[in-house]
C-alpha cells in the first residue's frame, strides 16, 4: 500500500488512497451498515451533513441518494472531497452543519490534535457521529435472532497491547487511552454523550454539542 505524507506544524500525517479502488472486505461493508444504523434516528431531510474522511465515498453517496445535503472533507485530494484540508488547521469561520460524520478518522491524527479538533468542531454542528478503534483483536463473532427476541450480537475480543494498524497514532485501550479517558475529553470540549455502542472492534458514539 502506497503511503502519502503531509506535514502540518511539524507533524507528519500519513495516509493512503490506493485501497479505495478495490473491492472492500465483507467486514468493511458491515461497518458501513453500522454507521447508517447509528445515524438513522437522528437525521432529518433538511439536515446539512459534513463528512470528515471520504474513504470510498460510499457513505456520502448513499446519504445523497436519500436526498441529504452532504459536504465532504479530507486531507487527500485524490479522494476528491469538496474541501481539502487538515481538520485541525481548517478555519470553518461561520459555516454550520446539522451533523458531522467522522468514522475511522481521529485515530489517524495525534491525540493532542484530536483534542484541538474537538474544540473547533463542537461549534460547527449540533451532533457528531464517530467511531474509534479498540486496541483489540476479534476472535469470535456471532449474530443470532430467535423468535420473539431481538437480534443479539456476541463477540470475543482479546487485547493486542500494541498498535498494529498502519497510520494509527492511538487506539482505545492502548496505553492511557481508555474509553473513560477519552469520554472525559468529550465532556471537557463541550459534548454530551447521547449514545455509545461497541461493535466490530470499534466504539461508536453519538455526541451532542452543548453550546
Amino acid at each position: 500500500m502506497q503511503t502519502k505524507v503531509k506535514k502540518y506544524n511539524g507533524i507528519e500525517y500519513t495516509y493512503s488512497s490506493d485501497w479505495i479502488h478495490y473491492l472492500e472486505t465483507e467486514e468493511h461493508w458491515r461497518l458501513y451498515w453500522q454507521q447508517q444504523k447509528l445515524m438513522e434516528n437522528y437525521l432529518k431531510p433538511s439536515d446539512r451533513i459534513l463528512e470528515i474522511g471520504v474513504g470510498t465515498s460510499f457513505t456520502a453517496n448513499y446519504l445523497k441518494s436519500k436526498n441529504y445535503e452532504v459536504t465532504t472533507f479530507d486531507i487527500d485530494d485524490e479522494k476528491k472531497p469538496d474541501i481539502i484540508g487538515n481538520i485541525v488547521e481548517y478555519d470553518w469561520k461561520s459555516e454550520k452543519f446539522s451533523h458531522i460524520l467522522a468514522f475511522e478518522v481521529f485515530e489517524h491524527i495525534p491525540y493532542e490534535e484530536f483534542q484541538k479538533a474537538l474544540s473547533k468542531l463542537h461549534l460547527v454542528a449540533d451532533y457528531m457521529f464517530l467511531s474509534l478503534p479498540l486496541n483489540k483483536r476479534t476472535i469470535f463473532e456471532l449474530d443470532i435472532k430467535l423468535p420473539k427476541l431481538k437480534k443479539r450480537h456476541f463477540s470475543l475480543l482479546i487485547n493486542k497491547n500494541k498498535i498494529t494498524t498502519k497510520n494509527h497514532f492511538w487506539e482505545v485501550g492502548y496505553d492511557k487511552f481508555c474509553d473513560s479517558y477519552i469520554e472525559n475529553d468529550f465532556l471537557d470540549k463541550g459534548y454530551q454523550i447521547v449514545q455509545k455502542t461497541t461493535k466490530f472492534s470499534f466504539i461508536y458514539y453519538v455526541l451532542k454539542s452543548i453550546k
